[in-house]
């Protein structure tokens, strides 16, 4: 009877593992990543690099940009700083960005009565303006496709007084302790940036 029970129960095992997928791929593939650990460190990479990506396209937009004051006010006149920025990026290498960015204007009188026609003004002066820049270009790199965009970028960079602040504050923010040691009971205490540390006292008997 035993025996009757064991010859079954090899006869079922063998009759298991002939149902299983041959060899062990299937099985192993089925039961555990085979990607690991590459799959997650593609992903990791991407979550680091994806910010970098676009914080380096919004600063390629602004290096791009020609600014109110790179026009004469409130007229569509290329200024000479307007004038060697375009040339500056025209001749950029490898091969220039063919993307060219004004800043709508805000450079015009605004009259709180009338705001279509300030709208309707702004409208035609950013048209001359991107004109009078194609038409640069044209000139100095025919043979590259610029295509001229209007956009209203926000406020770049911080006010002089704001960055002196945060960098006294990164400066003088570093807290370290001097531990004085040597003579028996002796003690000690230290400052770093303006601040006093803790007291440290040294071995003795």
């Amino acid at each position: 009877m035993k025996r009757n029970c064991r010859v079954l129960g090899v006869g079922c095992l063998a009759a298991g593992l002939a149902l299983l997928p041959a060899g062990c791929y299937g099985l192993y593939h089925d039961l555990v990543d085979p990607c690991y650990p590459e799959r997650y460190n593609c992903k990791a990479r991407e979550e680091v690099t994806a910010p970098r990506v676009i914080q380096a396209r919004n600063g390629l937009i602004l290096e791009q940009t020609l600014y109110n004051t790179y026009f004469a006010e409130g007229s569509d006149k290329l200024l000479p700083n307007g004038q060697a920025l375009l040339a500056r990026l025209a001749r950029r290498r490898p091969a220039p960005e063919p993307e060219v960015f004004i800043q709508t204007a805000h450079d015009l009188t605004y009259t709180p009565d009338k705001p279509e026609q300030y709208a309707t003004a702004r409208r035609e002066l950013n048209d001359r303006r991107k004109k009078a820049v194609e038409e640069f270009l044209r000139m100095e790199r025919p043979d590259v496709p610029f295509v001229v965009y209007v956009h209203d970028p926000g406020r770049i960079g911080i006010d002089s007084r704001e960055a002196a602040t945060a960098t006294q504050q990164m400066y003088y923010s570093a807290v370290g302790v001097f531990y004085a040691g040597g003579a028996a009971g002796a003690t000690g205490a230290s400052t770093v940036g303006g601040t006093s540390t803790g007291v440290a006292t040294g071995g003795g008997r």
